[in-house]
């Protein structure tokens, strides 16, 4: 009877290692998901790690140049804010290490004090095996049996005894062999933190070294601040003037779409009212019809005015160009092949003077001399115009429009049809500073809208 209440131990012993596996796969579960993370991290570290080596390229070509020092205050500013994503980049996956360390170590705990339980089960096993090994115990605990069913369970019990035994030995080892991996698992995540703690040091003093420099070039700026304020007031006027040629254009092309929706809704109407004047037969009722669609004319050119969005896409070919235009998102190729962000969109406050704010809409690219601009997707050209010695190309995707200003040639002509990646023009170097930028705008019907969540690696 000893024999069989020991059997029915097993039991117990077994739903302990279920819930050795059951923890083992939230363990497995939690790791992945930090894995996932870390996999991000790292990824998010590599493109800024990319950008930061390409501003800096950027940085010491514009050291080299008679470029002004606003010009070389703009990069370091965006060097800067990039080193500082790469702190923060840096700091969470510290502290996402920690969490993991945090982690390993009570489970690493709590999976040693399950198994050190099943040893002693186990042992427990082995010395009642051993007392009791003598055949002619086992064989009376089969023949005591009240029937030969009962007797049937009792041997089968002995066997799967004898086979559960076994098994677990075999079963510890696994888990003792996973615990040792656990450990040089953990042991490696804290390698990793050490580097990450070091990169993070490192990163830091760039960060203040930059700092300085940036607060160098803002003094020495500082002592011409009227000149500085002139010349931030002559750009304002220089981009409203923009601005204002350039809503010129879409305007009139927001016009010739209502004239063509117009046109075809007065031509649908006419064809639509002779049919039904034919199955009529009737002269009264043709004139009715005619007048009709004189209305319906008439309502097409007043409710293409209700919104130039919904006017640029009466045609199928222009619905279906802005919904390919909007579809890559985040994915359009850059103007130009070699690009610092010198100029971001939007309203911002100036470097230097703290009661100034530059209001831009659009991005300006600083770029190498000679710079050949390019389309970021397929479309039309509807304008090329000269301003004062340089240029600009306006293409038309549908209800979108790019813009590309500050050119030194016009390589397109307007009423072409472009494709991804055609050149357009040249970028335009100032003679004064050496300074070459590309002025980029995107127009969504006649608001302006952030370039940069429009190209690819932003």
């Amino acid at each position: 009877m000893q024999k069989f209440m020991r059997i029915r131990n097993i039991r117990y012993t077994s739903f302990i290692l279920h819930l050795l596996v059951l923890a083992s796969l939230f363990v497995t579960a939690g790791a992945q998901d930090i894995s996932q993370k870390r996999e991000s991290l790292e990824k998010q570290r590599g493109q800024l790690q990319k950008e930061i080596k390409r501003v800096s390229k950027g940085l010491n070509q514009v050291r080299s140049s008679r470029h002004e020092k606003a010009t070389e205050l703009r990069v370091i500013q965006n060097k800067l804010e990039l080193r500082n994503k790469l702190i923060k980049n840096l700091n969470s996956e510290i502290s996402l290490i920690n969490q993991n360390i945090q982690k390993a170590g009570k489970n690493i705990a709590r999976v040693q004090k399950e198994l050190d339980t099943l040893r002693s089960e186990y042992a427990k096993m082995v010395v009642y095996e051993y007392k009791n090994r003598n055949n002619y115990n086992t064989l009376f605990f089969i023949l005591s049996a009240n029937s030969f069913n009962d007797a049937l369970k009792r041997f089968q019990y002995l066997r799967q005894y004898r086979q559960y035994r076994d098994h677990e030995a075999e079963r510890i080892k696994r888990i003792e062999q996973e615990m040792k991996d656990k450990l040089e698992e953990l042991k490696e995540m804290k390698t990793k933190r050490s580097a990450s703690l070091a990169s993070a040091k490192q990163q830091k003093v760039q960060f203040i070294q930059e700092k300085g420099v940036k607060d160098s070039i803002i003094k020495t700026l500082k002592v011409n601040e009227q000149d500085l304020e002139g010349k931030i007031d002559a750009k304002k006027q220089e981009a409203r003037a923009l601005s204002r040629k350039i809503v010129a254009v879409i305007r009139k092309q927001i016009e010739i779409a209502r004239r063509k929706a117009a046109e075809e809704a007065r031509r649908k109407a006419i064809a639509e009212a002779r049919k039904r004047a034919e199955s009529r037969e009737s002269e009264k009722g043709n004139k009715g019809e005619e007048a009709s669609a004189d209305s319906a004319y008439l309502a097409a050119g007043e409710s293409g005015g209700s919104g130039s969005k919904s006017i640029l896409n009466t045609t199928p070919e222009a619905k279906a160009l802005s919904a390919s235009f909007a579809a890559n998102k985040g994915k359009l190729p850059w103007p130009v092949s070699h690009a610092i962000v010198s100029g971001l969109f939007g309203v911002h406050q100036h470097a230097v003077l703290s009661n100034i704010t530059v209001d831009n809409d659009g991005v300006i690219l600083q770029t190498n001399a000679g710079a050949t601009v390019r389309s970021v997707f397929k479309g039309e050209v509807v304008a090329v115009r000269r301003i004062s010695e340089r240029w600009l190309v306006i293409v038309r995707h549908g209800e979108y429009f790019t813009v590309y200003a500050n050119l030194a040639a016009a390589t397109v002509s307007g009423g072409d049809n472009i494709g991804t990646g055609q050149p357009i023009g040249l970028a335009y170097t100032n003679p004064a500073n050496g300074e070459t930028k590309l002025d980029f705008k995107v127009y969504k019907g006649k608001s302006p809208v952030n370039p940069l969540i429009w190209l690819a690696g932003n």
